[in-house]
């Protein structure tokens, strides 16, 4: 009798300290966090050279080029409707647009992106122009930033 009770008590002895750890376990941290410095988009795996395809459904005309020595560090020019690729070789050239104003005292104009990956070595942007009041810094949209990590940022 005396076994059994022993044996009894060592089983629930067992049964509770499981519990109890299970109880007492921490959740797994939960890292992620909203805000600008999170990529708008990512690219599994990025390969480089990489084209990059830009779509200007603004209804402007656009200019843009690349932000290091490179042949269109010079602006070019992309016409409402059109399509250019870009080859980027380098992560760290990031790719600037901007737009050529018909009348210079216009309002400054807000662009965002839909964003589309090809594949780890090919993405297409298609811009749109943006009503949304007050965009200022990040917001305004003038800057393609594609990470070598494959994180995507508009600046």
């Amino acid at each position: 009798m005396i076994k059994t009770g022993i044996k009894i008590a060592l089983s629930l002895s067992f049964f509770l300290s499981m519990g109890m750890n299970a109880v007492s376990q921490t959740p797994p941290a939960n890292t992620y966090q909203e805000g600008f410095w999170q990529p708008i988009a990512r690219v599994d795996n990025p390969q480089f050279p990489m084209t990059v395809e830009l779509v200007n459904q603004t209804g402007l005309n656009l200019d843009y080029g690349l932000t290091t020595d490179s042949p269109i560090q010079v602006p070019e020019s992309l016409r409402s409707g059109e399509t250019t690729s870009i080859v980027l070789a380098d992560p760290e050239a990031n790719i600037s647009i901007g737009y050529i104003p018909l009348d210079p005292r216009n309002e400054e104009i807000s662009f965002e992106y839909k964003i589309t990956i090809n594949s780890s070595s090919s993405i297409r942007f298609e811009i749109l122009r943006t009503n949304q009041p007050d965009r200022v810094g990040d917001g305004i949209g003038r800057v393609i930033d594609i990470q070598s990590t494959g994180g995507i940022f508009i600046y």
